[in-house]
């Protein structure tokens, strides 16, 4: 009878382990697919199960190498179904072991206690569907939409130790059945890692939810820097009107003078030069959008304010599927890190270079090329440059992360010999959260 509650007992844990996949990994696959992976999984954890039991049942360290395999079996599962396998896929991959736990453990206490096998295994099953069925109705949307994109690597380590001290509790050197006072010390671990995750889960998404908030306050301030940076054009624009308007009134009264008098070269001289100089002061249009073209003109004067040549190809529509705000602090972003950068560079390398390129519907592409001497180190979690001067300097400003992330953008930054280069590229086409 043993035989067959421990079967029962894996059974439950791959069914729910599984359920437990499709409804909080970020499949790469069809429902109708992933079902099939899944079902061969289960079949072969089954099968070494009751090869174990009807073989070696009683050899304690046999069964912690079927329990390996069968680690690997499950975790191998959850990166096959996931469409990325990122540190999210093996968080989840190494915590269905551990959401099952409660229900196994419950289980073992009437059949310990109780001596009610059939009991014991109705424990387990309900109190797993329970259990899943809280999760899915509390986290799975925070984990699906927030988690997956926040949680760390160093994370996992809490449900792979959690799941190695229930084992060796459990069932290593002395099963629970010759050890019964271990269950009560399981009781009380198992809650102790309900905590762990609440507390855990509540971290990560706290970290989150600061973030989003210093985006926030990073889109004000575009807003008000965008308002500032338009203020200052209709302003220069009124000076210039004005400063127009005086010369021509005394330019029109010196043309009629001339002109009574006869003197007509004198006329066409002066009017040849106004137009050379309409010519040399003609307004620049970057682009379309209003709010991007204020942005880049403030940039390119900022720039020759400082002895730098910045390069501009720009083609932005009116409309378009991201932002303004968020699009313009970012280019000012990108554009200001690479005027820092080349600051200190010979004349002649001196130069930034930008493009921007949004094809309605299609994508948007964002590239800066510059010198740089220096050496650039890397983030390995963000993939961006660690800044020299801080967290609020350089590419390291969280408005580039979060523009990436919320767009869901490709984010390419690398060296090419002397040669910084960074990418942004957004498909309007696919599918996002």
């Amino acid at each position: 009878m043993m035989e067959i509650f421990h079967i029962w007992l894996v059974i439950n844990s791959c069914v729910f382990m599984i359920a437990y996949f499709l409804l909080f990994l970020l499949l790469k696959y069809s429902y109708k697919k992933s079902i099939l992976i899944c079902s061969i999984s289960i079949i072969i954890m089954i099968l070494s199960e009751i090869v174990r039991i009807k073989y070696v049942f009683y050899i304690a360290w046999i069964k912690l190498v079927f329990s390996a395999f069968q680690i690997v079996v499950i975790q191998g599962t959850a990166l096959l179904l996931a469409e990325k396998k990122d540190s999210y896929t093996f968080f989840i991959g190494l915590s269905s072991s551990n959401f099952v736990l409660g229900g196994n453990i419950l289980s073992c206490v009437v059949l310990v206690f109780l001596e009610d096998i059939q009991l014991a295994m109705a424990t387990c099953t309900i109190t797993n569907i329970l259990f899943l069925l809280w999760m899915v109705s509390t986290i799975r949307e925070i984990c699906r939409t927030v988690i997956s994109k926040e949680i760390s690597w160093w994370l996992c380590l809490v449900p792979c130790m959690s799941y190695v001290t229930f084992y060796l509790l459990l069932y290593f050197p002395v099963p629970f059945e010759q050890r019964k006072e271990s269950l009560f010390a399981a009781i009380s671990l198992i809650l102790t890692v309900v905590l762990l995750y609440a507390l855990v889960l509540k971290y990560v998404y706290g970290r989150m939810e600061e973030k989003w908030l210093l985006w926030k306050h990073l889109i004000s301030q575009a807003y008000i820097k965008g308002i500032e940076v338009q203020s200052e054009n209709i302003e220069a624009a009124r000076k210039e009107f004005q400063i127009i308007w005086h010369d021509m009134r005394h330019k029109n009264n010196l043309l009629i003078e001339l002109i009574q008098n006869q003197r007509y070269k004198e006329a066409e001289e002066i009017l040849y030069k106004d137009i050379e100089r309409l010519n040399k002061e003609r307004i620049v249009i970057y682009c379309e959008n209003v709010i991007i073209n204020s942005v880049l003109s403030s940039m390119e004067r900022k720039a020759k304010s400082m002895g730098i040549v910045l390069q501009i190809k720009s083609t932005v529509p009116k409309q378009q599927e991201v932002n303004d705000y968020e699009l313009a602090m970012l280019v000012a972003n990108l554009i200001e890190n690479a005027i820092n950068a080349v600051q200190k560079l010979k004349e002649e390398e001196r130069i930034v270079k930008f493009m921007i390129k949004n094809r309605t519907n299609e994508y948007l592409m964002l590239e800066v090329k510059n010198l740089c001497n220096e050496e650039v180190k890397f983030s390995k979690n963000s993939g961006l440059p660690i800044s020299k001067q801080g967290t609020d300097h350089g590419f390291g400003m969280i408005s580039v992360q979060e523009f990436v992330k919320k767009y869901q953008a490709e984010f390419d930054c690398y060296m090419e010999e002397r040669e910084f280069i960074v990418r942004i590229l957004i498909s309007f086409g696919k599918n996002r959260n």
